[in-house]
């Protein structure tokens, strides 16, 4: 239970999401400002909570982000962290300059990040406390170009679905670097439907995710991602926002979801 909720959470902090421009519209970002709330669920119990402020505008973005554990899981593991990443981009998101930081605390353990990418390429990386050497496998430098952090990720994945639906596409890929794993994920556009969210319907575009290991995975995270996951489902707005309202990852001891609550 612990790793499906771990793997909700990271691909949201989210999370948590083709390439080329369209040629109905470019692929700058529309002016975008959300405040948003998510409630964590396994199975229907609460777990979790996250509040996400994002702002884009004229080719520049800036994403908080707050996450802590709630309720019973405080007692199995205390989660709390914070990040943020600002930046900017002329064309895909994935080629412009931004600094992500992040700080999290598992049951009293500390953990900083801090990436720093210029016109696409990561020009620092900074962990602490860095991982033990000879732990991770070194990634080949230029791997890392066009990946992007774990905030910046839901506005890449955002500009390429709309591209994708603006050029009838059924899927891209966006390059995750986490701070110590670099990975590649794969998505599939589902198509539309309406689903309930908070009890009321809500007009969706529903995509699935699965990933990759590009590099920096330890023997012990490659022999678990060899048995196989289950696809992660994520449902955008099918609206202007074009923002995910819900993530839901079906494990084996029943659904992890996400789900944005209301205003």
């Amino acid at each position: 239970m612990k790793d499906g909720c771990k793997r909700l959470c990271a691909l949201f902090i989210c999370l948590a999401i083709s390439a080329g421009n369209s040629p109905a519209e470019d692929s700058s970002l529309s002016p975008l400002h959300i405040k948003a709330d998510y409630r964590f669920t396994v199975d229907g119990l609460p777990f979790g909570q996250m509040q996400v402020e994002v702002q884009a505008a004229d080719g520049r973005y800036r994403i908080d982000s707050h996450i802590r554990s709630t309720y019973l899981a405080r007692l199995f593991e205390r989660h709390e962290s914070h990040a943020t990443v600002s930046g900017n981009y002329t064309g895909r998101l994935e080629d412009g300059d931004r600094v992500f930081e992040s700080a999290y605390d598992n049951d009293d353990d500390p953990n900083r990040i801090r990436l720093a990418y210029q016109q696409g390429h990561l020009t620092s990386a900074r962990i602490d406390p860095p991982d033990p050497p000879g732990k991770r496998p070194p990634v080949e430098p230029l791997l890392f170009d066009g990946s992007v952090d774990l905030l910046s990720f839901v506005l890449a994945a955002r500009q390429h679905l709309r591209d994708a639906l603006a050029t009838h596409a059924s899927a891209f890929q966006v390059k995750l670097f986490d701070g110590r794993r670099l990975m590649t994920i794969f998505w599939t556009v589902k198509g539309k439907t309406r689903i309930k969210v908070a009890g009321k319907p809500v007009d969706v575009i529903a995509c699935s995710l699965r990933r990759e290991a590009t590099g920096g995975f330890t023997p012990k995270e490659l022999k678990r991602l060899a048995k196989g996951e289950p696809p992660l489902t994520v449902y955008f707005s099918d609206d202007q926002q074009l923002w995910p309202v819900l993530l839901r990852l079906d494990m084996w001891f029943g659904p992890v979801e996400a789900t944005r609550q209301p205003s």
